[in-house]
């Protein structure tokens, strides 16, 4: 199996379930509650790891119990020998969950104090895949690893997860998305990067800056675009138990397709699985 390095956020979620939102100023009690590792690049890494891929996940941790308890709970499927303690928190994500709707306070502690290493080109010319979450670039030294490593990764197959974080950027991402192989949105995100509703002229007016992208649409499933190609495929309706995470889910299901040698078509369905199978799964992986 090829091997794949997946760079960027590590965090701890910390998930309430509750029947309705607080008020201002009110407190209130969740009829349940979720610890586990999370973050965009650490969701990926996991589900590639799962299937069987050799994964190894770049990113880092604060020298304190919550990192200790994260590289615990993921060592046994993935590399964590290049995660990085440093001399902060770990980064921590509150989330309150009702039903299908969720509200989110997102600390990035020590994912904003990651740090280039040498040893990282060598990793990296030796990996088919490299995977960027997109809080790689929440912080001004992601655009400075990300030129670090370009030449490491420019003859790779190159992925990256969109978020809205990128869009505070948008002037300084537009110069670098073309470095990717696979850009991976969600709709709303093609949309308010695009300015456009309507899934042709979203086509139209990605292509001007990025050679393939994928749009995830929850259970309307998802389309893939490049210059010759739109690719349309249903998705799949059921319970949501896990919100958040499902994008991170459906690139690494497209991504292992790829390693695979599928189809485009082939490697949507694979996303759109692997996406469902998180979503409405209690505690899919921990």
């Amino acid at each position: 199996m090829k091997k794949v390095v997946v760079i960027g956020d590590i965090n701890l979620d910390i998930m309430g379930f509750v029947d309705r939102f607080p008020a201002k100023e009110e407190s209130i009690h969740p009829k349940d509650i979720s610890i586990r590792p999370g973050g965009s690049a650490l969701n990926t890494a996991i589900s590639l790891a799962i299937n069987s891929v050799d994964v190894t996940l770049i990113g880092a941790i604060g020298n304190d119990v919550i990192g200790d308890y994260i590289v615990k709970k993921i060592e046994r499927l993935v590399d964590t020998s290049f995660i990085q303690k440093v001399n902060a928190t770990t980064g921590i994500v509150y989330i309150l969950v009702k039903n299908d709707e969720k509200a989110m306070i997102g600390f990035k502690g020590a994912n904003g104090y990651l740090q280039f290493e040498k040893r990282w080109v060598d990793l990296l010319e030796r990996s088919s895949i490299t995977h960027i979450s997109p809080y790689l670039f929440s912080e001004e030294t992601g655009f400075k690893i990300f030129d670090k490593i370009r030449d490491a990764i420019k003859k790779k197959i190159v992925t990256l997860s969109f978020s809205k974080v990128l869009l505070k950027r948008k002037e300084k991402i537009l110069n670098l998305l073309r470095d990717f192989s696979f850009i991976f949105m969600n709709e709303e995100e093609a949309q308010l990067f695009t300015g456009e509703n309507e899934p042709s002229r979203i086509r139209e007016e990605l292509l001007k800056y990025m050679d393939r992208a994928v749009i995830t649409r929850g259970e309307k499933g998802a389309f893939y675009i490049d210059k010759e190609t739109f690719i349309k495929i249903s998705g799949k309706r059921g319970r949501i138990i896990n919100p958040t995470g499902a994008g991170d889910f459906f690139a690494a299901g497209f991504i292992y397709g790829i390693i695979k040698g599928l189809s485009i078509i082939d490697s949507l369905k694979i996303g759109v699985e692997s996406s469902y199978h998180f979503i409405s799964t209690p505690n899919p992986y921990f």
